[in-house]
């Protein structure tokens, strides 16, 4: 169903990622001057017929990562 393709698209593009963000910063595990490198998509801005869930899960990437550079610079 179009929910779970949906839901799992997010999980493997987008919260996965998160998770990784999260462990890495969580009790300061990364060393000085590291650098944390996300993945996108120009499918974001590309539009593609059938690329829906892709590119919105890469778009909340894309905002995510906006803001946490922010937050842990």
């Amino acid at each position: 169903n179009t929910y779970d393709f949906v839901n799992n698209t997010f999980k493997a593009s987008f919260f996965a990622f998160v998770e990784i963000i999260r462990a890495l910063t969580w009790k300061k595990r990364m060393h000085n001057g590291a650098s944390i490198v996300g993945v996108s998509s120009t499918s974001t801005f590309n539009y593609c017929a059938s690329l829906s869930a892709y590119a919105a899960s890469k778009g909340a990437m894309d905002g995510f990562l906006t803001s946490a550079a922010t937050e842990l610079a």
